[in-house]
């Protein structure tokens, strides 16, 4: 993982014209070294793709391994399904985007599988992805 996560890392950082790569602090590379990566090596490569082009301080080492893709600091968290004052129809949507976040955690993000966890077809779970607001468009939609 070290060696591979090394080398995702220094090729991600020249793609986006950075003079190097700093390295992983020793707590990113425990969580890169902890996670069980069923989604093998190209799950491994997208994150650390992720990790570095999300780094906001280039010039450090790597800390922050960003696992789910749809993580964004942008994004407004959902309204809390328990929220005394959500109706009917703000806690199903909640609780929705709930099993959703949780199907493709545990699926590693891979949309068939998280599909096939909540008995949907490929096309409902994407179409519930968009209408949550939990897929994000490839770049050059």
């Amino acid at each position: 993982i070290t060696v591979l996560a090394t080398h995702f890392a220094e090729r991600m950082t020249s793609e986006l014209g950075r003079p190097y790569f700093p390295g992983f602090t020793a707590a990113a590379m425990a969580r890169l070294h902890a996670d069980p990566w069923p989604g093998n090596v190209r799950a491994l490569r997208n994150t650390i793709e992720r990790s570095v082009y999300r780094m906001a301080r280039p010039d450090r080492p790597l800390d922050d391994v960003v696992f789910d893709p749809f993580a964004t600091p942008w994004r407004a968290p959902p309204p809390a399904a328990d929220a005394p004052d959500a109706g009917f129809h703000a806690r199903r949507r909640a609780f929705e985007a709930g099993l959703l976040r949780e199907a493709m955690q545990a699926s590693r993000h891979h949309q068939k599988h998280a599909a096939e966890r909540l008995g949907l077809t490929y096309a409902q779970l994407r179409h519930l992805l968009r209408t949550h607001g939990l897929l994000t468009p490839p770049s050059g939609e």
